[in-house]
Order: structure tokens, then sequence, then C-alpha cells
């Protein structure tokens, strides 16, 4: 038996339970994750602060955390203010229990005279395990593999949700896994599914009949060659990188041919926010609509009154302004003291840095340099040293 005689009445809720508290942890990390531009930032924002109210700011109770039922028992508001709490974190809890279960089943073989063929997972050309080997067994085989995927499975979970509610992936939702996937494939050697090389034998005994036999000696080989049983890590090494080189180049791929049928920037690279407060937003669309002729994606941003932005929610000030997109400029006719915080320090200000002065309007504005072109050329140099 696959599953160490585990009974299913034990078996499913374990997984179910185990499944809902990394739920949680997910949650964390679709709402923190997006809030911090460096790598480093987004994983120490995972632990610090401690769970809290975004509204009223109280740290939450060990009870209100528990997954699914700390929902339950809330009613779906905060303990301290009443603030109404999505659904989503109780949904996402359940809906990865029930993955972590349909996962498990799907790989790992169950039933009292299971073996590793019963995989859904299983080819003659995958690992088969050691029965000699207590770490490497063909059970600790299946095990290993279903817990090297759910990893890169929940890695894709909170990837989705961020992308679908910000149009953004944040290093912190796929970097760490392609870390995990690499050295995971290294140190275990055998969560593969098929080897990074195989071939079909008679294929290549046919292409050497219609050569004349000249290629004969390049052309004869094994189905696996020999260097993958005698280095399985290695083996898992290269089936890894192999994995993140195809999977890197595919969205490139999508990137270049993107940008060459729409004639743009086609994920993301060069984005560039044009912010301003009054009268200036009618400059930045002006800039918008010749930026986007000339092929650069940007978006303007009207922000009548810095407090009321200030009292949103961290996911709405994060689908305004994505912390993903350093490229910004803001254009206020007067001081440009407080955008900084806005535009950061690769930022651009369009702004008043000295005394005012008196002359028509027109000219005014061309000396000062509240122009389109003036803005143009800032969300270019946004682009360029973002």
């Amino acid at each position: 038996m696959i599953r160490f005689d585990l009974p299913l009445i034990f078996l499913v809720p374990y997984l179910f339970l185990l499944g809902a508290v990394i739920g949680s942890f997910l949650n964390v990390c679709i709402y923190r994750l997006p809030n911090s531009e460096r790598l480093s930032e987004q994983i120490r924002g995972l632990w610090s602060p401690p769970s809290h109210c975004p509204r009223c700011g109280r740290r939450l109770l060990r009870r209100d955390n528990l997954p699914v039922l700390g929902w339950l028992l809330l009613r779906g508001r905060c303990r301290f203010c009443k603030t109404r709490i999505s659904p989503r974190y109780p949904l996402i809890e359940a809906a990865n229990g029930l993955l972590f279960i349909i996962m498990f089943f799907a790989e790992v073989p169950t039933g009292w005279n299971a073996t590793l063929r019963d995989s859904c997972l299983f080819t003659p050309l995958g690992p088969q395990g050691d029965p000699a080997s207590t770490l490497f067994s063909p059970i600790m085989v299946a095990f290993l593999r279903w817990a090297y995927h759910m990893v890169l499975v929940e890695s894709l979970v909170v990837a989705s949700f961020i992308d679908l509610d910000l149009r953004i992936i944040p290093d912190g939702a796929t970097l760490p896994a392609m870390a995990a996937g690499v050295l995971g494939g290294l140190v275990f050697g055998c969560v593969y599914i098929v080897p990074v090389w195989y071939q079909d034998v008679g294929v290549l005994e046919e292409i050497s009949s219609l050569l004349g036999g000249r290629f004969a000696s390049l052309l004869s080989s094994k189905p696996v060659p020999g260097w993958i049983t005698l280095h399985p890590h290695l083996h898992g090494l290269a089936v890894s990188v192999a994995g993140l080189v195809v999977g890197g180049g595919t969205v490139w791929m999508v990137r270049i041919i993107g940008e060459w049928v729409l004639k743009r920037e086609a994920m993301g690279f060069g984005d560039v926010i044009l912010m301003a407060t009054g009268t200036e937003v009618g400059l930045c669309i002006e800039a918008y609509e010749k930026l986007t002729a000339e092929g650069v994606k940007a978006r303007v941003v009207s922000m009548p009154s810095w407090e009321i932005f200030e009292r949103q929610d961290t996911a709405y000030k994060q689908s305004v302004l994505p912390s993903s997109v350093t490229a910004r400029v803001s254009v206020e006719m007067a001081a440009t003291f407080g955008w900084e915080r806005y535009v950061g320090l690769k930022g651009q200000k369009v702004g008043m840095h000295r005394f005012g002065a008196s002359a028509p309007l027109k000219d005014l504005l061309k000396f000062f340099g509240f122009t389109v072109e003036a803005v143009v050329a800032a969300a270019r140099k946004a682009i360029t040293e973002k």
C-alpha cells in the first residue's frame, strides 16, 4: 500500500486541513506581496507586521486566523471595527484544501495493492524508485513528486490571483518557486515525469538508413542516454533548468509576438504612469495620446485628493499605482513637494522650482515646462532610468 496504511477516513481530512492551513498563508501572499517592489521586502512583509485589520489596525486573535472556521465564527466581519471581510479568504482556504486532496489522489497511488504504475503520472521512462532504498523507494518517489509539484502549483495560485486583481505578477510569487524547482530537482533527482532527453531508436535507425549509413555511429543510441541513470541528481537539475528555460522562453516569445502584432509593448515592460490633481490632467491625457502613438503603454491617474487616496485599502492603491511600474511622472502647476511619495526615487516631477512670473498664460506654461512635449520627455526619461 502506498499511503502507509492510513485509512481514508483519516487521510482525506488531514489533506484538507493541511491544504486549508497553507491556503491561509496563500491569502497572506496574495495580499502582501504586491505591497513592495523589491523581492527582499516582499518576503519580509509576509510575516511583518502580524495579521491585522486593514481598517482599524488591531491585531487579529489567534482563533480568528483559523482557516475557514475563523471567518465563519466572525460572521465575515472584523471582531473590533465590524468591517466586512471578503468571503474570498475562506473560499481560497477551502479550495486549496480540495486541491491538496485532488492532487494527492491523482499523483499518489492509493489502494491496498497499489503500485507506482497506478499513478496518473507514471510512464516507463519516468523514475521508478529503488525498492531497496528508504528515501527513494517507489512510495517515497510518489510522495516527493507530489510535494514538489504542490510547491509549484501553490506559487501558480498566488500569481494567478494577484494577476487577476492587479494585472501584475511580483517577483515574490515566481522567483522563490523557480529556485525551489531547480534545487528540488537537483536534491531529489526523482521528481520529474519524463527524462530531459529520450529518443525513439527506430526513428534513428530509419534516418540512418535514409542517409546511407554514413552517420550510423552518431545516430545509434539507447532510448535514454546512460548519463541520466548514472547521475540522477544532475539529471534532475537538467530537467528543472530545461523547464525553466522553456517556460521563460515561452513568455518572452509571447512578448515578442505580442509587440509585433500590437505594435507596442505587450508585457508591461516600459509602462509609465502620468499623475496630476486638477487641470493638469488634461495635459497628461494629451501626453498619453502621444506616448500611445509612439508605442508606449501609459496610463493617466487623476488624484485630486492625496488624503482620500491614502485612506483606501492596499488592494485599491495597488490597482491605481502598481508597485511594479516604477516609471512615473507627476504634473503640478505649483511646487512639487509631496509628490515624491508617489513617483518614487526613479520618477520625474514636472512642476515649479522657483517663484512665479508675470506674462501671458501661454508664455508662462512654455517657460515653466507645462507642455505636452515636456511631459512626454519626462515620461521617456522615467522609462529609461527605471
